[in-house]
């Protein structure tokens, strides 16, 4: 009797598409009576989602969507006047953080990952004529490439506008993977002395 109702459940589950699911101990509700040997038989019971119609292992809520973002300490380090320890940046958030200290961490200063950052910072001397703004981007784009998958990195752009006073501004723009959300930013890339890269909001 409990492998005729499997086998009715299987069926049952495969023309309408859906594939059954096994509760591996039946409950109450899943055991019948054999009319034949007047004992109770335990039988499967087969489901496609949940009792509402929406499986939430697929169709996750927006806020759980997110937690895939990450969350970690927030650049730079401070501490959160409301909870009196470590703040934390996340979500978006975190992401713009992270491009900030990727771009702003020159290769061989972490010990323990000598070849985390950006090549950007081996550039400081150049001559600043189109061969290096060229390299500028270059080395940017492999670097976000490499140690930031959040994102999709749709441009790259050096504007030598302020090189007389030292600094080229490199705009970045991405979209984020998992939300589709478009954003940018601007780093201020300092090859003189007496300056600190700190980069600016979004433009347009």
């Amino acid at each position: 009797m409990a492998r005729e109702k499997l086998k009715r459940g299987e069926k049952h589950y495969e023309k309408n598409g859906q594939a059954p699911k096994r509760i591996s101990k039946p409950t109450v509700d899943h055991r019948m009576i054999d009319r034949n040997t007047k004992h109770t038989v335990a039988y499967w019971c087969f489901r496609s989602g949940r009792a509402n119609g929406i499986n939430r292992m697929r169709t996750p809520a927006p806020t759980q969507q997110k937690d895939w973002l990450g969350r970690g300490w927030a650049y730079p380090v401070m501490i959160d006047p409301l909870t009196g320890g470590v703040a934390f940046a996340e979500y978006e958030a975190d992401i713009r953080q992270s491009i900030i200290i990727i771009i702003g961490t020159a290769r061989g200063e972490r010990v323990m990952r000598p070849d985390f950052g950006c090549g950007i910072h081996d550039l400081v001397f150049e001559v600043i004529n189109t061969a290096t703004l060229t390299r500028v981007e270059m080395a940017v784009t492999e670097s976000l490439t490499k140690y930031e998958p959040r994102i999709e990195l749709l441009g790259v752009k050096v504007d030598p506008l302020e090189a007389a006073d030292g600094v080229l501004m490199i705009e970045v723009e991405y979209r984020v993977r998992l939300t589709n959300q478009k954003d940018n930013l601007v780093y201020p890339f300092y090859f003189r002395e007496g300056g600190a890269g700190q980069a600016e909001g979004s433009r347009g």
